[in-house]
């Protein structure tokens, strides 16, 4: 969870136009509590998390975050963790399109 976190607010380090993970029209985002829209042939607790962004790099490309030193990955953790509280408090958590000021103050130091 703390990746996707980290990616959600990070570039994409193999690209130079995605500047933060970007989910298509089509997804879906629902919180790890909440249970996804049924039907009688998906089975419990099948629904997937996001492993790749619109731009088409993995959610691990976003940042580079396979290759960051433990401190680093932390200090991004932290951070993002802070903006996802701040969208929490905009009810802004799901919209992944949204940003403001402040969040694109923060953003800047992910990198």
């Amino acid at each position: 969870a703390l990746i996707l976190k980290i990616a959600r607010h990070s570039p994409c380090s193999l690209c130079s136009h995605c500047k933060a993970l970007s989910l298509s029209d089509a997804t879906t985002v629902i919180l790890d509590t909440e249970s996804p829209p049924t039907s009688k042939t998906s089975a419990p607790n099948s629904h997937p998390y996001i492993t790749t962004c619109c731009c088409g790099h993995a959610v691990a490309d976003h940042a580079a975050i396979g290759l960051l030193p433990f401190h680093e990955f932390h200090r991004r953790a932290q951070l993002a963790v802070h903006i996802d509280e701040y969208l929490v408090a905009q009810n802004k958590l799901l919209d992944f399109i949204y940003e403001d000021n402040h969040i694109i103050s923060l953003r800047n130091q992910m990198q």
